[in-house]
């Protein structure tokens, strides 16, 4: 699959309900590595690629991202993830993700569904009200793509339970990438 940058893209059981429950657990299994945000955000989140190497954390995280990567061809790589937590009260305003200048698109796996609020709510580009907005709803294996930096988006608040999700960052694979980050190939 190719992303065009006006693309956005969902794609249901990208992960089973077996895949998001053994995430969920990694994740709780790892709550000693958690980074904590308590601005509007209010949501943890435990990083999936180590920012050192770029390479994943761990056996789970190098699935999670041969699954997402096995959805487009490889000339693509994952710049940043992790898994994230928000919990009942928390939103992310409208924003364009800027994580970087590599970055080329950004997807976004629901891990539950058993809240309420938290949708992804994406503007294509160009448009200035709502009345063009998508609204993704949740729903456990599902993973919407799309042009982060491109198209303004947000999560709605959340409420009555967690909202767990894996947010991705993608960037185009140099030509001259070194052997070791090669992994998925």
């Amino acid at each position: 699959m190719e992303f065009k940058k006006g693309a956005i893209t969902v794609i249901d059981d990208i992960f089973t309900t077996q895949d998001c429950s053994d995430i969920l657990d990694y994740y709780d299994n790892n709550r000693h590595d958690l980074v904590h945000r308590t601005d509007h955000r209010n949501k943890k989140f435990l990083s999936i690629v180590d920012p050192k190497t770029n390479l994943p954390r761990d056996g789970i995280a190098k699935n999670i991202a041969i699954k997402l990567l096995t959805w487009m061809d490889f000339r693509y790589r994952i710049e940043w993830g992790h898994i994230e937590e928000r919990e009942p009260g928390s939103h992310l305003p409208y924003h364009y993700d800027l994580h970087s200048n590599s970055t080329v698109f950004t997807s976004v796996t629901y891990l539950n569904d058993d809240y309420d609020g938290g949708y992804t709510i994406i503007r294509p580009h160009g448009e200035e009200s709502d009345k063009y907005n998508i609204r993704v709803i949740p729903k456990a294996g599902r993973t919407v793509f799309f042009h982060g930096a491109y198209n303004y988006h947000c999560v709605t608040e959340v409420e009555k339970s967690n909202r767990y999700v894996i947010p991705m960052w993608y960037m185009f694979m140099p030509l001259d990438l070194p052997e070791k980050l090669k992994w998925w190939i």
